[in-house]
């Protein structure tokens, strides 16, 4: 099923001069993957097998090649999947430069970090990063066990649910941009996750200890990494056009669209009191397959008071199933309906201009982001009775899909651009 969004914002999109942009790139089955060996350096360390065993049982074809392999380019063209198992091995000028070309060529890496920051692999990572558009900073070791770890973002969730990782024993913090952070402890981020803002490139991924794969501790959180280099950031279509809830009389309207659908067999509406736990309100079936651009809608009848939580459950006709969302929702629905905004010049070029429908006299927080969910835009206006047109200058922001988010004390509303 092909209507992935990468990372679980809440969008909504235009209904004037739409521009549809898809990115084709690998299909979530049938990827090959190549897994560096980490045997050699140390017998105890199994994590190529440990990674083995995963991806085989993801469906996807993995074998375990030596370190040699990474001395030339000779395996990119078989390569769809690039993983680096040990963080102890040494890697190269010449090595990290392949991986460097491998990753500027459009294809995924994940390199074990460990918790020294002078590692070749630590220096690696930070390597790639630097050297696809962006920028990563190596931080400090921090010793001991570190658990519990907690797992953030769609790696905890997408497309399995991971606990908070009980073993995770000393590891290098970082920083850096266009770094997702998904394992955090004390304050200090341990797992990086980098999306180039070139949509030519591949994604790379690292964590600083190579202990909680070598325990078997999380092989869940093993999947989701996988998941994520093959579906995120410019690798797949981008397919799910909107997702929102809106008041309809005393009632709230959730509402999505999708540009296009495979094997899709139906979508479960899901809603929290508290962004947490979650409880299936309805079903609504999906088209299975279709190139068209669908729109889908859930009444929500009997709402809960004040602030919802809504988010999508796709599942396929095999069973699979992912996850979309959450949107929040204050309720303050009644007859008269809720909130809309109008992007007038879509696709924009230095100024975006919109008007919106919503109450007077309240704070609003205006947030721009971009396709892989990072805010690219931040600043807050008020609303008054009379003035509901406002235009912000975007000419800073690079070409591309955009999606504007504003959110008030009792209603949101989302839209989608482009910037040209």
């Amino acid at each position: 099923m092909k209507i992935k969004l990468f990372r679980s914002f809440p969008f909504s999109r235009q209904c004037f001069c739409l521009v549809l942009l898809t990115f084709w790139g690998f299909s979530v089955k049938g990827v090959t993957i190549k897994i560096i060996e980490s045997q050699s350096y140390n017998a105890g360390h199994v994590m190529d097998t440990k990674w083995l065993a995963e991806v085989t049982a993801m469906g996807h074809t993995a074998s375990i090649v030596p370190q040699t392999t990474l001395d030339n380019n000779g395996f990119f063209a078989s390569t769809d999947l690039l993983i680096v198992s040990s963080g102890v091995i040494g890697l190269t000028p010449t090595r990290v430069q392949n991986i460097i070309d491998f990753v500027q060529s459009g294809k995924p890496v994940y390199i074990q970090g460990e918790y020294l920051t002078t590692y070749s692999s630590n220096i690696a990572f930070k390597s790639v990063v630097d050297s696809t558009g962006s920028s990563f900073t190596l931080g400090i070791t921090v010793s001991g066990t570190l658990a519990p770890m907690n797992v953030l973002g769609a790696f905890a969730t997408t497309p399995n649910a991971v606990a908070p990782l009980g073993y995770f024993w000393y590891g290098s913090t970082g920083t850096g941009t266009n770094i997702t952070y998904f394992l955090q402890y004390g304050g200090n981020y341990f797992g990086f996750y980098h999306c180039s803002p070139n949509p030519a490139y591949g994604a790379a991924c690292m964590t600083t200890d190579q202990d909680w794969i070598n325990q078997s501790t999380s092989p869940l959180l093993m999947r989701n990494i996988i998941y994520q280099l093959l579906n995120s950031c410019h690798l797949l279509p981008i397919e799910l056009l909107s997702f929102d809830a809106k008041c309809d009389a005393s009632s709230i309207k959730v509402q999505w669209e999708t540009a296009a659908e495979t094997n899709n067999q139906f979508f479960s509406i899901e809603r929290s009191a508290d962004g947490d736990v979650f409880e299936t309100i309805g079903v609504v079936n999906g088209a299975g397959n279709s190139n068209a651009v669908l729109n889908y809608t859930f009444l929500d009848e009997k709402p809960l008071n004040g602030t919802s939580y809504y988010r999508l459950k796709q599942t396929d006709m095999d069973g699979r199933f992912e996850y979309f969302g959450p949107v929040s929702f204050t309720n303050n629905c009644s007859s008269d309906g809720g909130s809309t905004i109008t992007v007038f010049n879509n696709p924009v070029e230095n100024e975006l201009t919109f008007q919106l429908i919503a109450p007077f006299d309240e704070e609003l927080y205006i947030t721009i982001y971009d396709m892989c969910g990072r805010t690219v835009i931040k600043t807050n206006v008020a609303t008054t009775a009379g003035n509901n047109n406002f235009s912000m200058d975007v000419h800073s922001i690079s070409k591309g899909i955009y999606f504007l988010s504003i959110e008030g004390k009792s209603f949101s509303a989302r839209q989608k651009f482009v910037h040209k």
